[in-house]
């Protein structure tokens, strides 16, 4: 409701129909905010988050990726160390690959590279790495699961594309073979006590289909 479409005949030129946000009140400016923190986010789990997951938890990256990751490391680097200009651009970069057209408002509302960085960062925080090595001596490598888990909004479903696309306990492809499914090499949609659930509901609930999960086996 905040935002209207461009008319019919505003076609770009290779044909597709962008479009064009026109702010209508107050907090158009908090939706802006909000879209270019989060896309940051992601971009920033995206390659920084399963390099010390995949080390801490012996997981086996496909190899297909390990080119992409380190692809994905040098862009990190490259976007870490980008200058104001540079950090605007990007960002501009993030709203072009949405098809969504900024106003010049629009853009006097943006946040500056700078206040992105500090509330951001340049990598996520991955806490109990500590706690990974009591998880590989007490769980039989052919029992070891991964899943997401987290409120609504926070990036689940990414976690969980991240985690499918490039991780695998090796001693589960062992087992099941090429061609199995990823839920079979270990790499869950979500955790077996509901993707939603508060953790502290972890070992009381679980989902009807993951009833018979050992729910210690999963991390």
């Amino acid at each position: 409701e905040h935002f209207k479409k461009k008319s019919d005949h505003s076609a770009s030129s290779n044909g597709t129909k962008s479009r064009s946000l026109v702010p209508k009140n107050a907090s158009t400016k908090f939706i802006i905010v909000f879209f270019v923190m989060l896309a940051c986010m992601m971009l920033v789990v995206n390659l920084a988050m399963l390099q010390p997951l995949e080390h801490a938890l012996g997981l086996q990256p496909s190899s297909s990726s390990q080119k992409q990751q380190q692809q994905q490391q040098e862009q990190q680097k490259h976007v870490s160390r980008m200058t104001e200009e540079e950090g605007r651009e990007h960002i501009k970069s993030i709203f072009k690959d949405a098809d969504v057209e900024l106003t010049a408002e629009m853009m006097d509302e943006l946040p500056t590279w700078e206040q992105i960085q500090t509330i951001v960062g340049d990598g996520p925080r991955i806490y109990g790495l500590d706690r990974c090595q009591a998880f590989q001596d007490s769980v039989p490598p052919i029992e070891r699961m991964l899943g997401s888990a987290g409120m609504f909004n926070t990036g689940t479903n990414l976690v969980t594309h991240l985690l499918k696309r490039n991780c695998e306990i090796p001693e589960r492809r062992a087992k099941y073979g090429e061609g199995a499914t990823k839920e079979q090499y270990g790499m869950r949609w979500q955790v077996p006590w509901g993707k939603h659930t508060p953790a502290k509901f972890r070992l009381q609930h679980h989902t009807e289909k993951a009833s018979a999960i050992k729910k210690e086996y999963l991390m």
